[in-house]
């Protein structure tokens, strides 16, 4: 009798190995019926998936319709040792769980996944799509496209779906509206996956495994104590070029996005030891940085911290211009403690480097904005960036670049900026220094030790020029296409026999320039600047004139070199209208010379010169010898040729004597 139980069990298992199903090496999926959305693309992985573990989860579909509130059936079939285990659908809690209607998807994801899907922690692939973690689901129609989102599986046996912790499972998805009277189908699909446990700490085979294969293991525990062993590693190279590095280059990416919040502190670590030591370092960046600022600057005070260290040090080694891309992007992230901790990044980065280590321009047009956000500490990390802006450029170039701040955030702006003492205590000053400035580091230091010293401090406010930004608040500024924006009237009215009307237009002329300093160059502005230079050249209405010379200064200070078609016409009836001898007309033609100039030179105006430098009244002649006089200065070798000089120097003479 023994023999036989023994015969029986013995074919038993061999009965159960031969049957036993090969566990999945990739999600299999099948449509069975989408009619609203074609779906192009399942995937999660590894495979098979291990609870407690990371997976990395991609999902692409073409919606046709919005989604809102669904339902969800779901009937789901276990093969544990090739036993087939239909999943009954009971009730845990109160809670449907298994093969189940789910009348609502957005809660049942948030019962099964409480601490991930929570507005704090909102995977940024799904704000991507219009998915902020808070239920009614609101999806649009639109290609939906989720690549490799990384998401943190829970240990299943400790939930009530205990039976997914391990097996081979077969599982039949049916999505339909809910919403509606009569439930329309929306789609359904059959996936077909495997489950493991990952051992937890029990498995203790990992401690074997060298460092690299630790920080890619199952357990979070083994990639822990690798991400640990990395740290010494990293940190005991006799060199930033040692072969260690480059078996680590593909795998630095992989660190950040650490599913289990834990680990990835420790590989924060690793990473920041990384960045410090290796050569090869710099080559990561566009990898690690945005997965820094997804999944670690909304963390834990000590993982955004750590976060911070990284992302300034890839600035240190030369990446600025990558880390100030990807901080720029994080602006626009829908989660607001990433976007304040950009600003904060941009600020502190600003302050320890300097504007010409981290220029102002590229994020300065993002952070305006940001001043009217909805959230609080948004609002106040834009506001202490503006002020650390307002340190490096100072109040002339900044302030243009914000005109259209609302009056009562310029004035809480403005408080701040009264309060700078930027002569002492608050002059900016580079402090953290690039790897190729070292030399300028030391110079630094030197000069400081020599403050004691009139030539000492003086050598100090070198260093400091030397590191700010050369910053035109033109080039910030959005150009405008004026043209489109005149009344229709403009050129019938600038006709008018009445000067009123005359002074009306280009009132308002005026008024669309000021708001608009600075013009798309693309526009044709032939038209209104021959209107604008009749008005110079004949109108007899002193008001008129004036507007219509500040009209020109306007348009040519906010075309500059796209000017240049128009200079030398416009200089030749306001060089000519020098004749009225009214104070205030001079002033604003001189103004409106000084505007046009620089989009020409002194051969292109050679022939109106020569012309005016003989005009029959004096005050014409003696203007334009004034005028030619600040261009003369402002000329070169390359400018000002002998030749030109020769067209000059006899009219120029015979008004001097004259």
């Amino acid at each position: 009798m023994g023999k036989r139980i023994a015969s029986l069990i013995v074919a038993v298992i061999i009965l159960g190995i031969t049957t036993y199903a090969q566990d999945y090496t990739k999600l299999h999926f099948q449509d069975c019926g989408s009619k609203s959305a074609d779906i192009q693309k399942v995937d999660i992985t590894p495979m098979p998936l291990y609870n407690p573990g990371p997976a990395w989860f991609t999902f692409i579909a073409d919606l046709k319709r919005p989604i809102k509130v669904v339902q969800v059936s779901l009937d789901i079939l276990r093969t544990v040792n090739g036993i087939k285990l239909p999943i009954k659908c009971y009730v845990v809690n109160g809670q449907n769980v298994g093969s189940c209607s789910y009348p609502d998807l957005c809660n049942f994801l948030k019962d099964l996944l409480p601490e991930l899907l929570t507005p704090e922690k909102c995977p940024q692939g799904l704000l991507d799509i219009g998915v902020d973690c808070t239920c009614p689901l609101n999806i649009h129609p639109q290609l939906l496209s989720i690549v490799n989102q990384p998401i943190d599986l829970p240990d299943a046996t400790q939930t009530a779906a205990s039976f997914l912790a391990s097996g081979n499972f077969n599982m039949t998805v049916t999505v339909s509206e809910s919403d509606a009277s009569a439930p329309k189908p929306y789609g359904c699909g059959k996936v077909a996956f495997t489950m493991a446990t990952s051992g937890g700490g029990d498995d203790n085979e990992w401690q074997k495994l060298p460092c690299d294969e630790k920080v890619q293991h199952k357990a979070w525990k083994a990639r822990v104590t690798g991400y640990e062993e990395c740290v010494k590693l990293f940190r005991t190279q006799d060199s930033d070029k040692s072969p260690e590095f480059s078996k680590y280059l593909g795998l630095i990416k992989k660190f950040v996005l650490d599913a289990n919040e834990n680990a990835r502190e420790k590989a924060l670590d690793a990473v920041l030891a990384y960045v410090e030591e290796a050569q090869v370092a710099g080559k990561t960046v566009g990898e690690v940085a945005p997965g820094l600022i997804a999944k670690c600057l909304n963390g834990r005070a000590k993982m955004k911290e750590r976060a911070f260290d990284i992302l300034l040090m890839y600035v240190e080694i030369e990446k600025q211009v990558d880390i100030e891309e990807e901080l720029v992007k994080g602006l626009e992230n829908k989660q607001p403690k990433i976007v304040q901790a950009c600003l904060e990044l941009l600020r502190k980065g600003l302050s320890e480097f300097g504007s010409k280590v981290l220029p102002i321009k590229p994020f300065l047009k993002q952070v305006v904005p940001l001043l009217e956000d909805r959230d609080k500490t948004v609002r106040d990390e834009a506001k202490l960036l503006l002020v650390e802006v307002y340190k490096w450029i100072g109040k002339q170039t900044l302030m243009p670049m914000i005109q259209n701040v609302k009056p009562i955030q310029m004035q809480e702006l403005q408080t701040e900026f009264d309060k700078l003492d930027l002569n002492g205590a608050d002059k900016p000053r580079q402090t953290r220094f690039l790897r190729s400035q070292q030399d300028l580091k030391q110079k630094m230091e030197q000069t400081q030790a020599s403050t004691t010293t009139v030539s000492g401090s003086l050598a100090v406010e070198d260093v400091n020029v030397e590191m700010q930004e050369d910053l035109d608040p033109f080039e910030m500024m959005e150009p405008v296409n004026i043209i489109d924006r005149l009344p229709k009237e403009f050129f019938d009215k600038i006709e008018s026999k009445q000067w009123k009307d005359r002074k009306e237009v280009l009132d308002d002329l005026l008024t669309l320039l000021t708001q608009n300093p600075k013009l798309a160059p693309d526009s044709d502005y032939f038209e209104l600047i021959k209107a604008s230079k009749k008005i110079i050249s004949k109108d007899s209405n002193i008001p008129v004139v004036l507007v219509a010379a500040k009209c020109l200064t306007a348009l040519a200070k906010g075309l500059r070199k796209g000017f240049k078609n128009h200079a030398v016409g416009v200089l030749e009836v306001c060089l000519d209208r020098f004749r009225e001898k009214k104070t205030n007309v001079i002033e604003a033609l001189r103004e409106t010379c000084d505007a046009a100039y620089p989009s020409t030179n002194l051969e292109q105006l050679s022939e109106v010169a020569l012309a005016v430098l003989a005009h029959k009244t004096p005050i014409v002649r003696q203007c334009t010898q004034q005028f030619l006089t600040k261009c003369f200065a402002m000329a070169t070798q390359t400018t000002l040729p002998k030749k030109v000089l020769k067209i000059y120097l006899p009219p120029l003479i015979k008004v001097h004597i004259d």
